[in-house]
């Protein structure tokens, strides 16, 4: 799946950022020509490749997970923009699997969602592999700001990332503002997210 790691308060997933389409596969090279659907590749990509293995058997479909090598942009799908994207020094990955002509092909990002300090408040943040947080929502409150349930498909309760169905996420808010009382105003929002898993 893509939850990488998951706990009350931070959760880790694989986003995707760009997809295509195999039209040509060189398994000895390695490398994929792919017909552009949205953003280019890019050299230095995490990928996932799709193996089909044997077309008339679905258990034994894979993902392939490669980094890109390199990228050629002028490549071409008959007559349509393409990219060539060759994974350097990875060939083992490909030889057990088929790779067929109609294979999809994505690209991700590690993306980490849990709180965040800016300016002294506190934030849901978002940070992506090896970068720097971005405040997204908030003020939050500072230890209950986030918190995170993650549901299995009877709604149960589940610690086990590939069981993961859903995902329950409470926003607890915090305001300068303060009411009769004296006491800063709060509110907190609960929304529900059905996962890909």
């Amino acid at each position: 799946g893509d939850i990488i790691a998951m706990s009350s308060n931070s959760i880790t997933v694989r986003s995707m950022r760009n997809f295509g389409v195999a039209c040509a596969v060189a398994p000895a090279t390695p490398s994929v020509t792919v017909l552009r659907v949205g953003n280019w590749f890019a050299v230095g990509d995490s990928v996932f490749v799709f193996a089909d293995n044997r077309e008339n058997v679905s258990n034994d479909d894979d993902w392939i997970a490669v980094r890109a090598s390199a990228v050629d942009t002028t490549a071409a799908c008959g007559a349509s923009p393409a990219s060539r994207i060759t994974f350097g020094g990875q060939s083992a990955k490909f030889a057990a699997d088929s790779v067929r002509v109609g294979a999809p092909v994505r690209s991700y990002i590690r993306y980490t969602y849990d709180l965040v300090t800016e300016s002294g408040q506190t934030y849901l943040g978002r940070t992506p592999a090896g970068g720097t947080a971005a405040p997204m929502v908030g003020p939050l409150k500072p230890s209950t700001g986030i918190q995170f349930t993650y549901l299995d498909s009877l709604g149960a309760v589940t610690s086990v990332t590939t069981n993961v169905r859903q995902i329950t996420v409470r926003v607890r808010t915090v305001s300068e503002v303060l009411n009769s009382l004296g006491q800063p105003v709060s509110d907190s929002l609960t929304i529900r997210i059905y996962t890909r898993n």
